[in-house]
């Protein structure tokens, strides 16, 4: 039995299978930790949804990413739509009216979606309505809104973030740096906190595994790497490798916790190479 950890797979569905082949993956057997940010970018969001909705809970566990909050938004809104063009085409309203809708006597599940509607357009939000793509690619491959929901309610449910021990090693999985126990930390930071390699310091005690901030961009020689930080008697280690950027040290890490061995794909040699981190 292994324990697995991989983060910002970004739609790289090949990189992702051939990984999981090379360290031959048994789902019987093994665990396998997904920090989030299945979709976008890359070409395979709607497979690696489907890879892991079926497996989860079982082999396979994933936390909340900032992608996957982005698309259960963009869902509502898009949902939010339909329902505000109905609205005021049977009112006769140019623009839908919010204070009309508050006074209104419809049903407050309705209210509640124009006004999710109305907020999301108030803040702009709706300027970068599925800038990836991916909501688009999914109804040009014939999935409607039906299946846009069953994605966003399987992201609703999904932990912010996951808490084992693995060889007498306590750790903590989550998508975005963290610098405070989880306890005190807000789910905003789980998703979308940044790290760069300036002696940032994490947990006293813990070993943080995170994503969210693809290696490439480091200023450094570890750049496309996993990053391991050790400040005072807290390590963190990043493990997003900014696979989907398709660039020349872009890879797909994965970090087997037994050993902390990572395995990497490089997605424009197609060759694997694998490291222990300490």
């Amino acid at each position: 039995m292994s324990y697995y950890v991989i983060a910002d797979v970004h739609g790289c569905y090949r990189e992702f299978m051939q990984l999981l082949n090379r360290v031959e993956f048994n789902e019987k057997e093994d665990t396998l930790y997904v920090l989030g940010d299945i979709i976008d970018r890359g070409p395979g969001s709607e497979e690696m949804f489907e890879w892991i909705y079926k497996r989860y809970g079982k082999s396979v566990h994933m936390c909340m990413g900032n992608h996957e909050e982005m698309f259960c938004d963009f869902v509502k809104y898009k949902e939010s739509c339909q329902l505000a063009e109905k609205i005021e085409k049977k009112y006769k309203m140019d623009t839908l009216d919010i204070s009309w809708v508050l006074t209104s006597d419809l049903d407050g599940d309705i209210k509640e979606q124009l006004l999710f509607y109305y907020n999301f357009r108030e803040q702009g939000k709706h300027l970068s309505y599925d800038k990836y793509g991916t909501i688009e690619q999914l109804v040009e491959n014939g999935r409607d809104m039906k299946y846009l929901n069953k994605m966003r309610t399987f992201f609703e449910q999904l932990p912010y973030y996951f808490e084992l021990s693995v060889n007498d090693t306590h750790f903590y999985l989550v998508h975005a740096f963290i610098s405070e126990p989880v306890e005190e930390c807000d789910h905003e930071k789980m998703l979308w906190s940044r790290a760069y390699p300036d002696g940032e310091t994490g947990i006293p005690g813990k070993v943080i595994i995170f994503g969210h901030t693809p290696t490439t961009n480091y200023r450094y020689n570890g750049i496309g790497r996993v990053v391991v930080q050790k400040e005072e008697d807290s390590i963190t280690v990043n493990i997003d490798c900014g696979c989907c950027w398709r660039e020349p040290k872009s890879k797909l890490a994965l970090l087997r916790l037994d050993d902390l061995k990572v395995f990497y794909s490089n997605i424009n040699k197609n060759n694997f190479v694998a490291e222990v981190i300490s």
